[in-house]
């Protein structure tokens, strides 16, 4: 269930010459729905009420479309990372299973439902049948692999900004596979990255867990990218003055703040705040200064992420190192102008709407602003989903035919 564990598949780590095995999937989610809220009733009220008015349906629509892309993607990343592209079905579906993914019916049932992609053989020696890509698929995959390959530079930076911006400048090796799809970090980056790129990283093994830190600190990456964005693309107020702590903001059509509220966020908006690369320490946590570290915080990991995108439990899972709120659904659901959560089944998905060009049209989905060249394998692979279908009328359930 993925609400109570990690998605990450159990990786084998090799730590001061001993063979470890990490299992991320061991990680516990906390549940949000029964989670501790606000102090009263009613602000708990309130910011529930609050979500609701802002809701979009652009993205609404784009979790829904994205349903079935995800659990292939989860299918095909499993099998990548396997030698030869080659394994037992129903071993692939009780992987996925035991690492928090899916059912492993529901696996061995969506493998023979996409046949454009994945090819279930029969084998002379075993009774049960052997699954591996298509020769289409095949060549996907190579490709994105390849891709990775070259940007391994650009990944590896992304990680050390990540550790940058924690406590102590380290996480647990399980941390990091959480974001290996929000980053598009390889299979292997736990046991081949790290350990060919001694200058980056050191794996440390203690008491509670192997932790990755890193190796030296690099002033050059402790540029947040709401500072390169505001540079490129001055931020100004109604009355044209400048805002250089500024956060783009925007509400749902139809909504208008109160004028009290208004005068609160112009006040917010020029307020300084300590970057995410600055130690917090010695600041109170309950001031508003604080509160605006927290934003610009959890703007900077989703600014890093592929999709601008990941899950509230994700976050939940770093906050004591990113000195996150501990009510962070809340305090999620408090900034709607600058992020926007919904509900994905039993998780929480949170995007940066400043990156997405969504509408609250019933039938449109929210697009992606800017996309990296990774992700134009995902699109690939949604074409060979839809590829086998002959008859127009027929849909893949849980896909938009936009994307």
């Amino acid at each position: 269930m993925i609400g109570r564990k990690a998605r990450a598949i159990a990786t084998v780590l090799f730590c001061n010459g001993k063979e470890r095995v990490c299992h991320a999937a061991t990680l516990q989610y906390r549940s949000f729905k029964n989670m501790p809220g606000p102090r009263t009733n009613r602000r708990k009220m309130l910011l529930e009420k609050m979500a609701r008015r802002n809701r979009v349906q652009g993205f609404q629509n784009l979790i829904q479309s994205q349903k079935a892309l995800r659990r292939v993607l989860a299918i095909k990343n499993a099998l990548a990372s396997h030698p030869n592209y080659a394994i037992e079905a129903f071993s692939l579906g009780r992987k996925l299973d035991e690492a928090g993914l899916m059912m492993q019916r529901k696996a061995v049932y969506l493998m023979r439902k996409y046949p454009c992609i994945f090819k279930l053989t029969e084998s002379p020696l075993w009774d049960k049948p052997f699954v591996e890509f298509t020769a289409e698929a095949r060549t996907l995959v190579d490709a994105e692999k390849k891709l990775m390959r070259m940007n391994e530079t650009n990944l590896i930076e992304k990680v050390t900004r990540i550790l940058m911006m924690t406590v102590d400048h380290r996480l647990l090796l399980d941390h990091v596979c959480l974001l290996d799809r929000e980053l598009g970090l390889p299979s292997d980056f736990c046991t081949r990255v790290v350990y060919e790129h001694p200058e980056f990283f050191k794996v440390v093994e203690r008491e509670d867990g192997i932790y990755l830190e890193i190796s030296e600190w690099d002033d050059s990456l402790a540029i947040t990218a709401r500072e390169l964005d505001i540079q490129e693309k001055p931020l100004h107020n109604k009355a044209g003055k400048k805002l250089p702590y500024g956060f783009h903001i925007s509400y749902a059509k139809g909504h208008r703040p109160g004028l009290e509220k208004q005068v609160e966020m112009k006040k917010w908006q020029e307020m300084p705040f300590i970057s995410p690369y600055e130690n917090p320490k010695g600041i109170n946590p309950m001031s508003t200064q604080f509160a605006k570290r927290n934003v610009a915080v959890i703007h900077e990991l989703l600014s890093l992420t592929l999709e601008k995108m990941t899950y509230v439990e994700t976050l939940d899972a770093l906050r004591k190192q990113l000195l996150l709120p501990c009510r962070l659904y809340y305090f999620l659901l408090k900034n709607y102008g600058i992020f926007y959560v919904a509900e994905k089944g039993k998780k929480h998905a949170v995007f940066l709407k400043e990156a997405y060009r969504a509408t609250d049209h019933p039938k449109k989905v929210a697009h992606l602003i800017e996309k990296v060249p990774q992700l134009e394998f995902n699109e690939e692979l949604a074409k060979l989903m839809r590829s086998h279908w002959d008859l127009p009328s027929k849909k893949i359930p849980g896909l938009g035919r936009g994307e």
